[in-house]
């Protein structure tokens, strides 16, 4: 009688290493940046699948894709400065609360009369001046007051949302400035301005944060702020500190 082996060659990887090397593989790819960002697609196209199945050729249609954009562009350009912010390892708790202050300075009675009489650019001016007045006084403080970045923007965020309920009286502010509402609310070959604008600010933030020295710059110090500082210092021969909240706080209130 004889017994025949089955013995696996020295090269064979066994059923259960083959199953457990291709799990590190997937686990390394959506580890790094790329598997990031093809993480948030796949969750993007999961989203499209669940709307075409409950709405059908309604979530699919163009004007539906324009309310949906037109709907999360506020949200966007917003979002496009918060980038900077947490990529240059700070945060920042204010943002929504600013841009409540800003919609309702700029639409205040006094603030529209002046945009009647001259032009509505002004109502715009008078949202980005409050914007960045907000964001140059945390930058203020946390770069040189060297106040922690969570408590500095959860006392704006609480300053500026009662101030623009003072401001409102808690009333809704109604803009009665024809040339803004034709503008803003109009659209340009069938898509709305709004998410034409928010189209420009996130390309520009790409740009900006991939292509410049200043992007470079705030990359680094999200990174390692302390190794940055110590680079900075060797190769210029004087120590120079750079906080990632001041970095950051530039361009958090486009």
């Amino acid at each position: 009688m004889r017994t025949v082996g089955t013995s696996e060659s020295p090269g064979t990887m066994p059923p259960g290493g083959r199953t457990e090397g291709s799990v590190r593989r997937v686990t390394g790819l959506f580890s790094g940046p790329s598997g990031r960002n093809l993480g948030l697609v796949i969750a993007l196209l999961l989203l499209c699948v669940v709307g075409v199945i409950t709405a059908g050729d309604r979530f699919v249609s163009f004007d539906n894709m324009m309310t949906i954009l037109r709907l999360a562009s506020v949200i966007g350009v917003v979002s496009v400065g918060m980038t900077f912010v947490i990529t240059g390892g700070g945060i920042d708790l204010s943002v929504g609360a600013i841009v409540a202050l800003s919609s309702v300075w700029a639409s205040t009675l006094a603030t529209q009369a002046l945009a009647t009489d001259t032009h509505w650019i002004v109502m715009v001016t008078t949202a980005l001046l409050v914007g960045a007045g907000c964001g140059l006084v945390n930058g203020i403080l946390i770069a040189y007051g060297r106040m922690a970045a969570f408590i500095v923007t959860l006392a704006m965020m609480a300053g500026a949302r009662g101030l623009a309920e003072i401001i409102a009286q808690k009333r809704t502010q109604v803009v009665t400035v024809s040339g803004f509402t034709d503008v803003i609310g109009g659209r340009v070959l069938g898509i709305p301005v709004l998410v034409i604008i928010f189209a420009v600010v996130a390309v520009a933030g790409w740009i900006l944060l991939n292509r410049t020295t200043f992007g470079r710059r705030t990359l680094a110090v999200g990174g390692n702020p302390e190794a940055r500082g110590l680079r900075e210092s060797t190769s210029s021969g004087t120590p120079r500190c750079c906080t990632s909240s001041s970095v950051s706080h530039v361009d958090s209130r486009r």
